[in-house]
């Protein structure tokens, strides 16, 4: 073969190489890349689970403190009446 035939086919078929060798390193790049996205995902929502049941487990302890106060209130206020119906019917 002569080497003016030779050299258009060395370089169609570097070119050929080339373009294949690249779209395989390029879809490996982007299948490691969604893999890390997918994971850091599910970390974000496994820390924002973790953050609502933390947020839910405070608020139930908030109502059952606000519950408990209020009882004791309630109690008191009524331990205050019954002490002061006591005290007029001693009277």
């Amino acid at each position: 073969m002569e080497p003016t035939l030779l050299i258009p086919i060395a370089a169609g078929a570097s070119l050929i190489f080339g373009l294949l060798f690249g779209t395989i390193i390029y879809q490996r790049k982007i299948r490691k890349n969604k893999q890390n996205n997918e994971e850091k995902a599910r970390l974000i929502i496994r820390e924002a689970e973790i953050q609502a049941e933390n947020l839910k487990k405070d608020r139930i302890l908030e109502a059952k403190e606000k519950y408990l106060k209020i009882k004791q209130e309630f109690e008191e206020e009524a331990n205050r009446r019954k002490n002061q119906i006591i005290s007029n019917e001693q009277k």
